[in-house]
């Protein structure tokens, strides 16, 4: 709609996150912030924040429903994101910054 690509779902969880569960929130935008600042992957760091989500609900003692609700939302993130991860297994997702003639071809190391 506004062009954008994607993230949606993920910002709208966060928020949501923020609203219901304000530390387990914080935590998933610093790990965030943490994976995307050492990979430069968005996909990536989305996905690491899904995982941690009902892991740092369940360690901060949320009730277990919360901790179920925490855990179908991070599931849910981690099965959009299975395109994502296609790409990142071909070495084809692109990286934050990088143009999208730099990830036309997977590079070989030899």
């Amino acid at each position: 709609w506004l062009k954008f690509k994607g993230g949606k779902g993920i910002a709208t969880t966060c928020g949501a996150l923020l609203a219901l569960m304000p530390d387990v929130g914080l935590i998933s935008i610093a790990v965030w912030l943490l994976v995307l600042g050492f990979t430069r992957y968005v996909s990536i760091a989305s996905i690491a924040a899904a995982i941690v989500v009902p892991i740092s609900s369940w360690a901060t003692n949320h009730s277990s429903l919360m901790t179920g609700v925490a855990l179908v939302l991070g599931t849910l993130a981690i099965f959009k994101h299975r395109d994502n991860i296609r790409r990142l297994v071909a070495g084809t997702e692109q990286r934050l910054g990088q143009k999208k003639s730099e990830t036309s071809e997977p590079s070989s190391s030899k």
